[in-house]
C-alpha cells in the first residue's frame, strides 16, 4: 500500500508531521481563536493531534472557540477522563459546566468524580439551574468587596482574591455585610482614588442585578439597553451569587439568533454548525415531510376544482402567483413581527397598533395587486392566449375578477397570518420564529388555492 500523499499546506504538514515541540511552539503564539480556526479547516485526524500536543490551559481556552460542534465532540472523545477533569479544572466555572454538560451520562459522572471537590461543587450547582437562565450561564468567580472598606483596602483584597479563573477585572461588586449586591466600582477608579477613600463613596449604584432564573433573552434586553460590561446575578435573598460576562452575553445572542436562522428555515440550530449528514437529515426532514403534507393537500384542493378549471383554464393559470403572493406577504409581516418581539419593540399594551399597521399594509397590497392582475388578465393577458382568458360563453370581465377577488383575499389573510401567528405563540410562550419556517408558506398556500376555488364556484354558480 502506497504512503498518502504529503499534503501542499506548510502549516497542516506541520501539524501532521511534525514534532509536538514543533506544534506547539507555532501554535503558542496565536490567540486561542486563531488556533480554533486553524483546526476548523484541518482534517480531524491533524485536528486532534495537534491539539493533543497543546498543554491543559491552552485547550481549556481553545475548546470554548471551536464552533463545529462535530470536531468539539472528536476532540473530547480523544481526551482521557483525567484529561478532561484537569481542563473543567482549568477553565472557568461556566465553560466548565458546558463542557460536562456535553458529555454522555455515563462519562460525565467519571469526569465528575476525576474533578476536585470544590470545582466539582459549582459545577453541580451550575448544572442545577436552566441552560437558558442566568444561573445556566454565569460564573460563580469574581471578587466582592465590603461596603465598609476603604480604597486601600479593596485593592489589598484584590491582590489577595483575584486569580486568573476570573478573567477581566471590569468591575468588582460591593456588598454589604450580608453579601447583597450595593454598588460596583471600577479598577480604574481605585488607582486614582485617595487610599482612605470608603469604597461606597465612588461606587457606582447603577447596578441592574438579575434573579438567578432570570431567562437568558431579558438579559440580553438588560445589557442592550445599560451598555454594562458585566451582570451581578444574585439569589431570591439578594445575596450575589455569580456574574455574567458581556463575552457570554455575545455567546447567547449568537445562539438566539442562531436558533431563529434554523426556525425561519425549518430546521433546527445544531444542523448549522454540524458536518453529520445524519443529523442534517433528522434535523430538516420533520419540517419537508410537514410542507409535503401540505403538498399533498393542495393536489386536493386543484383536483377538487377541476370543473372551474375546465370550464376556466385561467383559474389553473393563476395558482402560482396567488400562492407566491400570499405567501410573500405573509412571509415578510411574520419576518418583521418575530424581529419586533426579539428587539423588544412590540409591546402587548399597544398590540392592536401592531396588528393593523400589518393589515393596513395588507389592504394596500391587496388593492394595489389586485387591480394591476384585474387589468392584466382582462387586456395583456387575451392578446397572448385568448383562450386561457375567458372560458367559452363566459363574460370576460366576470372570469378576470376570479383572480383579482382571490389574490385580494389571500393577501389579506397572508397578512394577518404572519402578523397573529408569531404574536400568537410568543403570548404562550413558544419561540414566535417557528411562524417564519414552512409553516406559513404552507399554510398560505394552501389557504390562497382555497380562497381561489371558492371565488371561482361562486363566479361561475
Amino acid at each position: 500500500m502506497s504512503p498518502s500523499p504529503v499534503p501542499d499546506d506548510p502549516l497542516r504538514r506541520l501539524l501532521e508531521f511534525g514534532s509536538t515541540e514543533e506544534i506547539v511552539l507555532v501554535l503558542a503564539g496565536k490567540d486561542p481563536q486563531e488556533v480554533a480556526d486553524v483546526l476548523e479547516d484541518m482534517p480531524d485526524e491533524v485536528a486532534t493531534r495537534a491539539f493533543e500536543a497543546l498543554g491543559t490551559l491552552s485547550q481549556a481556552k481553545i475548546l470554548r472557540e471551536i464552533d463545529d460542534e462535530d470536531m468539539r465532540d472528536d476532540l473530547i472523545e480523544a481526551l482521557s477522563d483525567d484529561e478532561l477533569a484537569d481542563i473543567a479544572e482549568a477553565q472557568k466555572s461556566d465553560d466548565a459546566t458546558d463542557l460536562v454538560d456535553d458529555l454522555p451520562d455515563e462519562r460525565r459522572a467519571r469526569v465528575m468524580a476525576e474533578i476536585e471537590p470544590e470545582r466539582r461543587a459549582e459545577i453541580q450547582e451550575l448544572r442545577s439551574y436552566g441552560p437558558e437562565t442566568a444561573g445556566g450561564i454565569m460564573q460563580t468567580e469574581l471578587l466582592r468587596l465590603d461596603q465598609e472598606l476603604t480604597v486601600a483596602d479593596a485593592i489589598e483584597v484584590i491582590r489577595e482574591e483575584y486569580s486568573p479563573d476570573m478573567g477581566e477585572l471590569f468591575d468588582a461588586w460591593v456588598v454589604d455585610g450580608e453579601g447583597r449586591v450595593k454598588g460596583r466600582v471600577r479598577s480604574r477608579q481605585l488607582l486614582i482614588s485617595p487610599a482612605q477613600t470608603p469604597i461606597r463613596d465612588i461606587m457606582l449604584r447603577d447596578v441592574h442585578p438579575v434573579p438567578v432564573l432570570m431567562d437568558q433573552e431579558k438579559i440580553v434586553d438588560l445589557v442592550q439597553d445599560y451598555d454594562v460590561a458585566s451582570v451581578a446575578v444574585v439569589d431570591e435573598t439578594g445575596v450575589l451569587v455569580g456574574r455574567i460576562m458581556v463575552d457570554d452575553i455575545l455567546d447567547v445572542m449568537e445562539d438566539e439568533a442562531t436558533e431563529d436562522a434554523a426556525l425561519q428555515a425549518g430546521t433546527k440550530p445544531e444542523d448549522i454548525y454540524s458536518r453529520s449528514v445524519a443529523l442534517t437529515v433528522r434535523a430538516r426532514l420533520p419540517w419537508l415531510m410537514a410542507t409535503f403534507a401540505g403538498g399533498l393537500v393542495t393536489i386536493v384542493l386543484v383536483a377538487s376544482a377541476q370543473d372551474e378549471i375546465e370550464r376556466v383554464t385561467l383559474v389553473a393559470a393563476v395558482i402560482p402567483i396567488i400562492a407566491g403572493m400570499s405567501g410573500n406577504v405573509g412571509t415578510q409581516a411574520s419576518s418583521v413581527t418575530v424581529r419586533g418581539i426579539a428587539l423588544g419593540d412590540v409591546d402587548y399594551s399597544r398590540l392592536g397598533r401592531v396588528i393593523v399597521k400589518e393589515l393596513t399594509s395588507g389592504a394596500i397590497f391587496a388593492v394595489l395587486f389586485s387591480i394591476m392582475l384585474y387589468v392584466y388578465v382582462l387586456f395583456i393577458l387575451p392578446m397572448v392566449n385568448p383562450a386561457v382568458a375567458a372560458g367559452s360563453g363566459l363574460d370576460a370581465t366576470r372570469v378576470a375578477l376570479i383572480p383579482t377577488i382571490a389574490i385580494a383575499l389571500t393577501i389579506l389573510s397572508g397578512a394577518a397570518m404572519g402578523t397573529l401567528v408569531p404574536l400568537t405563540l410568543h403570548r404562550l410562550g413558544r419561540d414566535p420564529a417557528v411562524a417564519s419556517s414552512p409553516f406559513i408558506s404552507t399554510m398560505n398556500d394552501l389557504v390562497g388555492i382555497s380562497v381561489l376555488t371558492l371565488v371561482a364556484r361562486a363566479l361561475l354558480a
